[in-house]
């Protein structure tokens, strides 16, 4: 045996001693990948292996490990949030790329995100993207935090397999530009010689104060929002308060959850969501997504509910969602009839107050298109949102530049239909 192979297999008993040993789960081991492509050196081997979407329920347990050492969260990839949507969301297509690491006896799931073929861009071009919806917009995988740069690396050779038949460019959309799984991924690219691009890049507010200000809420809010603004919610919430008693609440047991999510959705559908059909409650099966998917995550305590009522009748309410002290300000709405209070502001404001008096709080995700009317008045952090790019397989980098075009080109376009329809209107 030479040199290199004593190295890593010295190096592979070391770290199969913290790998869990393959579950014993019969319907685990009788899985059949869609697609796969292994590669062996020494006592390791990695597996690239792709699911079809269905198989998601037998591969939670291992989704939900991974999440759990992750180096980024992402909540709407993982279990609690997939399964609400798995039979009710419209998924053709997609698949579950999962990586492996193996050991002699021992097999870790190194990265997962669920992955569907198209075309996309203008010129259309048949891409490898990761599979995000309405409900979901953010895109980034789950990555374990142990050996990286090698799980990265190995991912993009892997994928460029020419057995494997993927078009050549992969493309990552609704990722955070300046996290640490981006980050990983353009030292890979760079590492192994493929293009990487960037395409549709934004900010959206994001609720991120220098923890060691130990900021109050009112003054924070008042410097985000601005001496007017701010003397103007005020005002606004005192002529409201002379109309009748007005509450906050905040729900965060799974009973005060349940009953909390029950008076957002009749209240969403009374107002511009109902009338124009893309209300949760407008759809029987979106309605039953949205509830489980509150529910699954309420009964892990991570899931918030804000509301706001006038005499008891519900004004505005909030859902957030919340993962090892990062929230996600999920859904929100308000009664159209009591616009001139702003209660989607006042909602905002008394959740922005809770969440800076939490201990374990570090940021919120608006989860909002860039220039919000509401969220960028009140959270003023951004965050550089985007789509990145990144050739897999010989001769892709031209493939890739092009992609990254061609996408920018069709949200271009379709930008400027939309603006000209909404003048036709």
């Amino acid at each position: 045996m030479g040199i290199l192979e004593d190295m890593l297999k010295g190096q592979a008993q070391e770290r199969a001693t913290y790998a869990p040993f393959w579950p014993d789960q019969p319907n685990l081991r009788k899985l059949e990948p869609i697609m796969r492509s292994r590669s062996s050196l020494a006592t390791i081997t990695w597996d690239l292996t792709l699911f079809p979407m269905d198989s998601y329920e037998i591969l939670a347990p291992e989704i939900k490990i991974l999440a759990q050492n992750s180096m980024e969260d992402n909540l709407f990839i993982e279990p609690a949030f997939a399964l609400a949507g798995l039979q009710r969301i419209e998924h053709s297509g997609a698949m579950l790329l999962c990586l492996w690491e193996e050991f002699e006896k021992a097999r870790k799931l190194r990265f997962f995100m669920p992955v569907t073929v198209q075309k996309a861009g203008l010129p259309r071009r048949r891409l490898l993207k990761n599979y995000t919806h309405h409900f979901a917009p953010l895109g980034t995988p789950l990555l374990h935090r142990e050996n990286t740069g090698e799980s990265m690396e190995t991912l993009l050779r892997l994928l460029g397999d020419p057995a494997l038949e993927l078009p050549k460019v992969l493309v990552l959309d609704w990722q955070r530009m300046d996290g640490a799984v981006v980050g990983l991924l353009r030292q890979a690219a760079t590492r192994l010689g493929l293009q990487f691009e960037s395409a549709l890049v934004h900010q959206r507010a994001l609720l991120a104060p220098d923890r060691q200000e130990k900021p109050e809420d009112e003054p924070y809010i008042r410097a985000a929002m601005g001496k007017k603004r701010f003397r103007e919610s005020r005002r606004q919430l005192r002529k409201l308060q002379e109309l009748g008693a007005v509450s906050f609440e905040v729900a965060t047991r799974s009973d005060e959850v349940l009953n909390a999510v029950e008076g957002f959705l009749t209240l969403e559908a009374r107002g511009w969501k109902g009338r124009s059909g893309t209300a949760l409650y407008s759809l029987k099966q979106i309605a039953a997504f949205s509830r489980q998917a509150v529910s699954s995550l309420a009964a892990e305590g991570r899931c918030t509910i804000y509301t706001m009522k006038l005499d008891g009748h519900i004004l505005a309410s909030l859902i957030c969602f919340n993962s090892s002290g990062e929230y996600y300000s999920w859904k929100t709405a308000f009664d159209e009839e009591y616009r001139n209070f702003s209660p989607g502001v006042q909602i905002l404001i008394r959740a922005t107050g809770h969440m800076l008096s939490l201990s374990k709080f570090s940021s919120t995700d608006s989860l909002a298109v860039a220039e919000h009317n509401l969220m960028d008045h009140v959270w003023r952090e951004r965050q550089n949102i985007g789509s990145i790019l990144v050739g897999i397989g010989t001769g892709s980098a031209n493939s890739t530049i092009r992609a990254a075009s061609a996408i920018e080109r069709y949200n271009r376009i379709k930008q400027q239909l939309k603006s000209a329809l909404g003048l036709f209107r």
